[in-house]
C-alpha cells in the first residue's frame, strides 16, 4: 500500500494487505492475511479476480473485508453465503448490521438530518 491508501487504511480501521499472518496459520497466495478465501473457493477466487479486472483498489479492500467478515465477526466461509437464497442472504446481511448498530458502531456516512 503506498501514500493515500495506506492513510486511509489506518484511518478507517481496516487492515493493511501487508500485515503479518497469525501464527499457525499457512501463507497463501493473495496480499492478505485472508489469501486462503481463494483457495478454499473456486467462485469466490474467480469473483475477486473479477473485482481486480474492474478496479484493482476495489478487490484490494473487498478481500480484507470479506476475510475479516468471515474469519472474524460471523466464522461464515464465502460459500455458506453462496449457497444462501436472496432472502436468506438479506436476513443474515441485515442481522449482522443490526448486531454492529446494537455495538455501538456506526457508518461512515451517517449524517445528521438538516
Amino acid at each position: 500500500m503506498e501514500g493515500e491508501e495506506r492513510k486511509l487504511a489506518s484511518a478507517t480501521g481496516e487492515t493493511d494487505p501487508v500485515e503479518p499472518w497469525p501464527k499457525g496459520r499457512k501463507r497463501t497466495r493473495g496480499a492478505s492475511k485472508y489469501g486462503h478465501l481463494l483457495e478454499e473457493s473456486q467462485s469466490f477466487n474467480a469473483w475477486y479476480r473479477n473485482v481486480l479486472r474492474g478496479s484493482y483498489n476495489t478487490g484490494a479492500w473487498y478481500l480484507p473485508r470479506m476475510g475479516r467478515l468471515c474469519d472474524e465477526l460471523t466464522k461464515t466461509s464465502p460459500a455458506q453465503m453462496a449457497k444462501m437464497n436472496r432472502a436468506e442472504f438479506m436476513t443474515y446481511v441485515s442481522g449482522f448490521v443490526s448486531d454492529l448498530e446494537e455495538a455501538g458502531v456506526s457508518g461512515v456516512t451517517n449524517q445528521a438530518s438538516s
